[in-house]
This record gives C-alpha cells, structure tokens and sequence, in this order.
C-alpha cells in the first residue's frame, strides 16, 4: 500500500534536492532556514523552504550553455512554498549559445506566494516553442489530494470522492500539477491514470474510443507525417513484443495484435522539434525532455467472432497486417502491412503513459480487462510472489483468454520458438501460449495489492455502476492495475544515461520496495502488462516499466544495450529514449 503519512510543509525541496551537495549535506534532505537557501547547482536556484516567509526564494546560477545547434536554458527554482507575501525565487539566467539564445529557468512560487521570475540575458533571448529543454513543476494544492485526516480515519484515493464526478460520462481535461514526493500518498498519480484512461477511450457514437483519432508512428513520422487517421483503424504495431521479440497467441490460435497512439500534444511536440524522421531522431538534442500534457498509449488487442463479438470488451472493426512464414526462416513471421486483413478485435489491455507537470520520464500506468465480478480475467495471478511458486504449480484449472487451463507455471510464461503457421486460416496450430500474472500486487516485497489503487478501483467502479452509461461506452470494464514513476524526477532525469530503477540490494528497498524513502522508482516496481509484457515478468529479465524504459542507448530489440549487447545499438543515451516511439521509428527505418 502507498504510504500516507506526511511531513510538514519542506516536501519540494526533498522532490528536487536543492541543497548544495557540495556543502557535505544531504542533497535530499530539508532545509529549515526561513532566509534564502544558497543556490543550487546545475541552474537550480535554491530558495526559502519556510511556508509564510515574506523573503522569495533564491535566484537560480546561469543555465548550461547551449551549443551550436541547441538551445541554453536556465532551470532555477524558487523556494519549496514560496513566500506569504511575495513571490518564489527568479529562475537561473539562460546560457549564452552559439546558436539559438538561452532561455531563463522558471522559479517557483508556493500557494500563497506568487510564480516565480523567469529570467534571461534578453541580448541572447531567442523564443522556445514549448517547454522542451526544462523541468517545470507545478505543485498539487494541499486540499486536492492531501487534505488533514482526523485521527484513525482511513485515508481514500481520492481523498474527495466526488473529485471523480468530472469522470463520467465525458473526461474532463487533465489539470495536471506535480505529486508529493514519498513519504507522501501516491494517489495523485492513480487519479491522473484513471483520467487519461478515461480520455483516452472516451468513446465517439459508434463507441470508437478516442485514441483512434490520435496520431501512430505512420500518421506522425517519415512520408506519412500529417496524414489523417484512416477511417477503419489499423492495428500496425506488430505481433512481437520487446525484449526477446516473442509472439504472444490466445487460446483460440491467434496472435495477439499491437497498436500504439499518441495524443495531439504528443505529436505537436514531434513536429515543433522536427522529429518527424529517423535522422532527426538519432540527432536529437540529448538533453531535449517532453513537457507535461503529452499522452502515449499501447494496446493489446484479441480478434473475436466478426458476428458475435463479446459485449463487455471495447470492440472495434479494424485491419491487420497479414502475416506470412518467413522464406528464409521458417520459424519466424513477416508481417505483410502492404495486405490488410479486416477483422474484428476485442481489447485485452493497454498501456497509459502520460506526462504531468515535473515529470517527464512519464507516468507508465496499465489497465486490463475484468469479468463481471470486477476481477481481472485475461489470465490467471500466482498466490505467491516468485520464487515461492514451484515450476510444478498449477495456476488455475480453468481456461482464461491468454491461459490454457491446468498449465503449470514452469511450462508458462514461455515463447514459442519453433512456430507452427497456417497462412490459409492466419492462425497457429496448437500452439496457444499460457501467461500468468507472476507478482500478484505487481510488487516485489507484497502480495497486498495497492491500497490507493484498490481505493481508487472501488470508487471508479461505484461510480461506474451510478453513471449508466450507454452501452457504446465500455471503459468501465477495465480496472488500473498500476502504475511506475520516478519519486525525485529533479534528481534522475536531469542527464541521459541513467539507471531508473531501484537498486533492490539497498535494505531498506529490499524490505519496503518503490515505498521506501530511498526508492527512486514509485509506485509498483513490478508491474508488467501480462498481455505485452508476457515474457519478460521475472526478475532477470525486465519486470517493471523502467528496467526497459530509461535514458540510456537502446538497441533494435528496445531495450538498453547494457542488457542487450547482441543487437545494434540505433540510440545514443538520450532523455526521450524513456519513450520507445523514437526507438520504433528508427528501427523501422535503419
């Protein structure tokens, strides 16, 4: 369960370690000083941590210069709550730059002070489009998701249930702020995964979701940059998931089909940094990051009788590509997209990734389907954490959509290498892969699931069963499973090639997990999407969000080379490499 216990009012300053690591003080300690904390390094300014102080906070030191072809930019901040009567500290000036000017850092004002200064040499001020090159945060107001309890009361996510109102029927849009750090409640981030969920599939009359009508690697990037959505979807993602590359086929023979859509912020953000080719990509500033606002989404998606599809899915008619038996390699596919196949397919589950103010590793959030019960139903989940479940474990007797009845999780979890193809009937001859959920709260340390995801999944679903939402609408049949963060972003995602996960020999990591005041990684640092994730659950291989998704170079397989030194290496360390569209489009387009 995410901790909710508090601190008082220093939580920025531990966010964004501005204390100055020279001084021999902890980086991410708190400063208690009600004057103007000494500034900080790296363009962030320090400032007054002290809620009521009448002094603004620190001005900020200049901003690294930019190069001949990038931008310099300041990232001052102010004080942690600003002052009473005055204003946050000024940002860090803009460095000077050979080719486009500097631009000054945002200070940050508290909530009853005023926004910070931004500042900058205005000889050498040139414009930026968007927030590309700078962290901005923007912190949550106390009373939204961290009012005070009264002793012994349960806390619940959201702390204001009726908050969830504006969920149904129609999402309102995400005003995004920046969560408290840990020891703090993990709600808000489960809040804005259940809104961006909720947008994301908001369905049109016909009860097409939304993210139908959003950008995908073909309508963003290369020749086809700017191209509308085609009018029936096209599920063009592939067959094989990252890591090893393996086909996941449902109980029917089939093979599960992947899509990915990124939001109109996401593929504005593309084109205002000209990204839209593989050239542009590889040479894209290391240092460029993505503002708040912008969404991706991966789904998994299951063909079902085109007469009887199931009701309780979001069902959508679509194309395929058709897949053929490689000729020089018989074990293998190719994926023909020059031959679509018309079919209809269920969605098993999908992938909400999404960035808020001060966060623009992305917050990586996964929903699966549920029966009727609200139990999640696309595969079995282990009772035990590993390595407590013998290989000779049956995980459930009872056939699931992606889990043969009476499959022991020794012959589960498994690709198929030698793959047996029917091209006639487009499906595979006995070959159907078992998948089971393998950490059953997507934890290491727990098999208690969440309990601001459990809080959050029983309000939504009181007020899906309130809404009586027409039945064009589905999205109440899918539940958060949970989601991945990084605690002190201002600390991990301020250089290219980082390690983003936990560092699990730690002991107090060891015990509490991504809950620990030490963790880096929040949320659930084992959380993997049995429907995308299927095969690489165990520890040694890539068990969370972050273990794949992180700053370092990435190779054709998408993952970082450190783990993957077979493969050509198509990224140099980059901070979007923490999104695997770039790796994609340069994959595609060697």
């Amino acid at each position: 369960m995410g901790r909710t216990f508090k601190l008082p009012g220093q939580w920025w300053l531990y966010a964004v370690g501005l204390a100055a690591v020279s001084s021999c003080v902890d980086p991410f300690g708190f400063d208690n000083k009600p004057d103007n904390a000494a500034a900080g390094t790296n363009g962030q300014g320090g400032g007054s941590t002290t809620s009521g102080n009448t002094t603004g906070g620190g001005f900020g030191p200049t901003g690294p210069t930019g190069s001949s072809t990038s931008t310099g930019f300041g990232t001052g901040m102010g004080g942690a709550t600003g002052g009473a009567t005055s204003a946050g500290g000024r940002g860090g000036s803009g460095g000077a730059a050979a080719g486009a000017g500097g631009r000054g850092g945002l200070g940050g004002g508290g909530p009853d002070g005023g926004g910070g200064k931004a500042t900058s040499d205005a000889s050498r001020d040139a414009p930026r489009v968007d927030s590309g090159s700078a962290i901005v945060p923007v912190a949550c107001p106390a009373n939204r998701f961290y009012p005070p309890l009264a002793d012994g009361a349960t806390p619940t996510c959201p702390p204001r249930v009726a908050d969830l109102n504006q969920f149904l029927p129609t999402t309102a849009p995400v005003d995004g702020c920046t969560p408290r750090p840990h020891p703090d409640s993990d709600c808000p981030f489960y809040f804005f995964s259940w809104q961006n969920y909720l947008i994301a599939s908001q369905p049109d009359a016909q009860g097409k979701p939304a993210f139908f009508s959003w950008g995908t690697i073909e309508t963003t990037f290369g020749a086809g940059a700017g191209t509308p959505p085609p009018a029936i979807p096209e599920i063009s993602a592939g067959i094989t998931q990252a890591g090893g590359r393996q086909v996941l086929i449902d109980q029917n023979g089939h093979a599960v089909y992947y899509a990915i859509h990124m939001n109109p912020a996401m593929v504005n953000f593309v084109n205002v940094q000209g990204l839209t080719t593989a050239d542009a990509i590889r040479n894209a500033d290391p240092m460029l990051t993505f503002p708040a606002g912008l969404v991706e989404t991966k789904e998994a998606w299951m063909i079902v009788n085109d007469a009887n599809p199931p009701t309780d899915f979001i069902v959508t008619k679509a194309r395929v590509p058709t897949l053929h038996a490689d000729p020089l390699n018989p074990m293998q596919l190719t994926e023909d997209h020059t031959a679509l196949r018309d079919v209809t397919v269920a969605l098993l589950a999908i992938h909400i990734v999404f960035t808020i103010p001060g966060h623009p590793e992305f917050i990586w959030a996964t929903f699966q389907h549920v029966d009727a019960n609200v139990v999640f139903d696309v595969a079995p989940t282990a009772a035990q954490n590993p390595p407590m479940t013998p290989a000779t474990t049956v995980l459930s007797p009872t056939n699931y959509l992606l889990y043969k009845g009476g499959t022991t999780a020794g012959n589960a979890n498994r690709g198929i290498a030698s793959l047996m193809f029917n091209e006639t009937t487009q499906s595979f001859t006995g070959q159907e892969t078992s998948i089971y959920r393998m950490y059953s709260a997507s934890k290491h340390q727990t098999t208690d699931f969440d309990g601001d995801v459990g809080s959050i999944n029983d309000n939504m679903t009181a007020l899906f069963a309130s809404a009586r939402l027409p039945a064009t609408d589905r999205r109440g049949h899918y539940r958060l499973v949970g989601a991945a963060w990084q605690d002190r972003p201002m600390v991990t995602m301020t250089a290219p090639n980082k390690v983003l996960t936990n560092d699990e020999t730690i002991p107090d990591i060891a015990v509490n997990g991504a809950d620990s005041l030490l963790a880096i990684q929040a949320g659930e640092d084992r959380l993997s999407s049995i429907a995308m994730e299927s095969f690489t659950q165990p520890t040694d291989s890539f068990p969370n969000c972050f273990s794949c998704h992180d700053t370092r170079q990435t190779t054709a397989r998408g993952v970082p080379s450190a783990r993957d030194q077979a493969a050509p290496v198509l990224l140099q360390p980059k901070l979007i490499n923490v999104s695997h569209v770039f790796n994609e489009v340069v994959r595609l387009n060697p």
